[in-house]
């Protein structure tokens, strides 16, 4: 089983709400003319995961993963990337 089907479909749905939201509020500071792709970022894309899926940000400290998730014993890293 993958780490996205141990999730809750309500935390699935709220964490791509927060991803949409905010793509399509990127095109309002858009530095540069072009297709109107959203751009999102890690930085934000880690600190919404960690809010909605309850996980720790651990990208500060310098490893490999960016939010440190846990299922019962289960430490599970997962990284994150900036998206277009």
């Amino acid at each position: 089983m993958g780490i996205w089907q141990r999730y809750a479909e309500e935390q699935k749905e709220e964490y791509i709400k927060f991803l949409q939201v905010y793509g399509a509020l990127s095109n309002l500071f858009r530095q540069k003319q072009g297709d109107l792709i959203p751009y999102l970022d890690s930085k934000f894309q880690e600190t919404i995961y960690a809010k909605v899926f309850r996980g720790e940000n651990v990208d500060k400290a310098n490893t490999p993963h960016d939010v440190l998730s846990m299922f019962g014993s289960e430490r599970i890293g997962i990284g994150t990337n900036s998206m277009y």
